[in-house]
């Protein structure tokens, strides 16, 4: 069915949704395992008519996705030019409300790739030094204020463990 317009589509949607409750998204969440169990076993009992369909799409299109990038390679690169400051501030603001997502790819980057890392600070000794140096004459104030605080809490936890152990030892004699 080709539509003229969006209303026109919206109401076959909705005819389509009324006449096929099965496949509505109330439907799905109230039987999401029902459904789950549904896949599970079509695949199992297909799989090697799914692996035979993968493989064949694969084959069909295996350099068109290179042959795309390349020739909008020039393309992406004006369009990040262009929208630098907006593509940036997306980014900062995903890290800002994501940052134990960030965190867990990082770990898991690094446990993933320690020779590499190893390789890119040896290669980069001055540079990442140099960065070190440019954030720490940035921000110096933050910095040693966070230090303080860090060596209070530190003083107050070494304290907390001295009358543990003290309490322990008297409580042993």
């Amino acid at each position: 069915m080709a539509c003229k317009d969006k209303e026109e589509a919206r109401a076959y949607n909705r005819a389509y949704r009324e006449a096929n409750p099965e496949k509505s998204r109330a439907y799905r969440e109230a039987n999401r395992g029902k459904i789950q169990a549904r896949s599970r076993a079509y695949r199992e009992a297909n799989r090697g008519k799914i692996q035979a369909r993968s493989r064949a799409y694969h084959a069909a299109n295996r350099g068109k996705a290179r042959a795309y990038h390349a020739a909008n390679r020039g393309k992406a690169r004006a369009y990040y030019v262009a929208n630098r400051e907006k593509i940036r501030d997306r980014k900062r603001a995903y890290y800002a409300a994501n940052p134990e997502k960030i965190r867990a790819y990082y770990r898991a980057y690094y446990a993933a790739n320690p020779e590499k890392i190893r390789a890119y600070y040896a290669a980069n000794r001055e540079k990442i030094r140099a960065c070190h140096r440019a954030y720490y004459v940035a921000n110096r104030e933050k910095i040693r204020a966070d230090n303080a605080a860090n060596r209070e809490a530190l003083q107050i936890g070494r304290m907390m463990m001295a009358v543990n152990a003290i309490k322990q030892g008297a409580s042993q004699v």
